[in-house]
């Protein structure tokens, strides 16, 4: 079962002190795992995705991913039940997400 935090979801989308220079590297091996997960729901793979989608869940929103988190608990759900079409909405939701945020990062460099 997912239990999220309660904070509101601005709090969760700014990274904790300490971890604001490693915000790109996060967004980048999420992006790699995107690929992989992608390929894993092709070959019904469900164990990986509710592995993956399981740490998602547990360590995004330190990073200013709030979202990803939530995004995270939904996939987990959906492998375990291992419904192929909701799987592959989670993983076209988080890949929007990511783009999003990695426009943002765009946005906010020097």
């Amino acid at each position: 079962m997912c239990f999220l935090q309660s904070q509101s979801s601005d709090s969760q989308e700014i990274p904790s002190p300490g971890l604001e220079e490693f915000v790109e590297e996060f967004l980048t091996d999420r992006l790699t795992e995107i690929k992989i997960l992608r390929a894993s729901l092709m070959a019904q793979d469900f164990e990986s995705i509710r592995i993956q989608a399981h740490k998602w869940k547990g360590f995004s929103s330190p990073y200013g991913f709030g979202q990803l988190e939530k995004i995270g608990c939904l996939l987990e759900k959906s492998a375990e039940q291992k419904l192929e079409k909701d799987c592959k909405a989670h993983l076209i939701n988080a890949l929007s997400y990511l783009d999003d945020k990695a426009e943002q990062l765009k946005a906010i460099r020097p």
